[in-house]
């Protein structure tokens, strides 16, 4: 349930009873107003394209957003990369880390689409794609599957059933096998505790949209050290450094992963949103 005093912020639940938060959720005020202000006081360039005031005090913004969503999630803020939804994060997954041909991707019968064609597609590349089932209560409990694999990427959530898969003891069992582990998000973020560190998850996606942010942007981080297997999936400006007609170099994470038409706006505007979580009581090192 959503605090009285967040409620408060929202207009429209003085017009509906809404439940539908597992899709999307309600946008309050401050959230809303983050983005103007933005727009009025600091656009005028790019993140980190400009040596100007507006483009200083755009990219200040940015940065100061990064920092926040890291300390929401318990990350570090070089291990946040800004995207534009859950499903862009975890397609980045699936294509970045370049698996080969009889290697073995593990997921379950759990997932949101997001986090099952992506890693199913890789089947026409020769990749071996294994899912775990679940019982007719929609609970895991065989993992026998994750033996062997070189990634293993389940919800948090299930965004169908509301089940809390036993995420822990997936991790384990990966890490065990000298799996990358990768967790979708979407539907936990906002709603419970989400601790990276406690996870010790080399990914985990989630969705602004989803816990009181804006439409447009999402995040995925990346524990630091995996980015040395992950190829960037974007190429463009702001992130590289060097470019000639032979060949470039990349910069170094977290603006490897995107090039540079990033949503600013909605970007700060996340920084806003976790704010507005720590209002409503959810728990932050901030």
């Amino acid at each position: 349930m959503i605090p009285l005093e967040v409620r408060e912020d929202i207009p429209l639940t003085e017009k509906v009873i809404y439940f539908d938060n597992a899709a999307t959720s309600l946008t309050p005020v401050p959230v809303v107003e983050a983005l103007t202000k933005y727009y009025l006081e600091c656009r005028g360039e790019r993140v980190h394209r400009g040596v100007h005031t507006l483009s200083e005090k755009a990219t200040q913004a940015y940065q100061e957003a990064r920092e926040k969503v890291a300390a929401f999630i318990h990350a570090r803020p070089e291990e946040i990369i800004f995207v534009k939804n859950t499903t862009e994060a975890l397609n980045y997954v699936a294509m970045g880390l370049q698996i080969g041909r009889g290697e073995k991707v593990v997921t379950t019968e759990l997932e949101h689409h997001s986090n099952f064609l992506p890693f199913l597609r890789l089947k026409r590349a020769g990749v071996v794609c294994e899912v775990l089932e679940a019982t007719r209560e929609g609970v895991l409990e065989h993992f026998e599957k994750i033996e062997g694999a070189r990634l293993v990427t389940c919800s948090y959530i299930s965004n169908v059933l509301g089940t809390i898969l036993p995420v822990e003891e997936i991790g384990r069992r990966a890490w065990k096998t000298g799996a990358l582990f990768c967790v979708d998000a979407a539907q936990a973020v906002g709603h419970i505790p989400v601790d990276v560190r406690e996870l010790d998850c080399d990914f985990l996606a989630f969705s602004g949209h989803k816990c009181m942010g804006p439409t447009g942007i999402g995040v995925l981080y990346m524990k630091k050290g995996v980015e040395e297997v992950v190829e960037p999936v974007f190429l463009g400006g702001g992130m590289v450094k060097e470019v000639s007609v032979t060949g470039y170099e990349v910069t170094d994470p977290p603006r490897t992963i995107r090039s540079r038409n990033a949503s600013h706006s909605r970007c700060c505007r996340a920084r806003c949103c976790c704010g507005v979580h720590q209002k409503g009581g959810a728990p932050t090192d901030t």
